[in-house]
């Protein structure tokens, strides 16, 4: 489709189908951006075109202002980002202040303003993938979106010092895409986590109902609260810091599945035995219901 008939097309279908719509599409690129280098692409090239810029305002407002937006309950949209990279678009707002039942919300490839962007208290699903996001420490987010029950930050940039403040949340996978000086989750009812990091000087978890941990990590910061995590029982480590984590997420708590995983830029003989060999039956020599699932070796 050539020229700005996409989203014309997109608005056509919608306004066809009106209140009958409850699931919208929309797929402009099969790859992924580069958040926190919003102005590069291959060849150092961006299309100056908007034909395919599919997070617009005008775009987004082609679908979100017919008798459809309403209806709603779940929309995808994948931008084109040669296209969306160098600019912002608008969908964010657009589609609070249209799609009032929408449920489930998944952005891809684009620089999203949250500039105007409105309570949306029945989005209990969010994805953000491959976005720059003009919302710093995320409190646009944990305003804006207070029911969330299952977020996906993956490769979110934009970021500075955030903190997640959500009490309904129950599953949250974050790939932090650059390297904040500080990450914070507050999350009473979390109960999945999934957070891959490099090395933030400040961790701080409280989630005091998270069961399953996933943890991919550098090294340890200097600071690290991790007194909420009471319930923990699976535990995935990834990390050449094996045993600082080990013992400052395994000792005390009763776990019952310990996945340990070593990256392939470590000596991994050297780094079993000073990690685990060492301290495992300090750890645990007092648990009976640990099950060690896998020491894997990646080499």
């Amino acid at each position: 489709v050539e020229g700005t008939a996409f989203h014309t097309l997109a608005g056509n279908l919608a306004s066809r189908l009106g209140s009958h719509l409850r699931s919208l599409v929309i797929i402009a690129s099969e790859g992924q951006g580069c958040p926190d280098e919003a102005t590069w692409v291959e060849d150092r090239e961006f299309d100056e075109a908007d034909d395919l810029h599919v997070t617009s305002g005008n775009s987004v407002r082609a679908w979100a202002t017919t008798a459809a937006g309403p209806a709603l309950q779940e929309v995808e949209i994948a931008d084109f980002w040669p296209q969306s990279c160098w600019r912002k678009a608008e969908a964010l707002p657009v589609i609070s202040h249209f799609c009032h039942n929408l449920l489930k919300l998944a952005l891809k490839n684009a620089w999203l303003s949250v500039d105007g962007l409105e309570i949306m208290p029945n989005l209990t699903h969010l994805t953000l993938e491959f976005i720059r996001l003009d919302d710093e420490d995320l409190s646009k987010l944990n305003e804006c979106f207070p029911c969330l029950q299952i977020l996906n930050l993956i490769g979110v940039g934009g970021l500075e010092n955030p903190k997640i403040h959500l009490s309904q949340v129950k599953t949250f996978r974050w790939e932090v895409s650059n390297a904040p000086w500080s990450l914070a989750i507050h999350a009473p009812n979390l109960v999945h986590l999934e957070l891959k990091c490099v090395e933030p000087e400040i961790l701080i978890l409280d989630t005091p109902s998270v069961s399953t941990l996933k943890l991919t990590i550098d090294e340890l910061g200097p600071t690290v609260q991790v007194d909420g995590l009471a319930s923990l029982k699976n535990l995935r480590i990834e990390s050449s810091d094996l045993k600082s984590l080990l013992q400052l997420f395994a000792s005390d708590r009763e776990i019952r599945t310990l996945d340990l995983e070593l990256p392939v830029s470590v000596n991994c003989v050297d780094l079993y035995h000073e990690a685990v060999w060492r301290n495992f039956w300090s750890i645990y020599q007092h648990r009976t219901s640990l099950l060690v699932r896998s020491c894997r070796c990646l080499v």
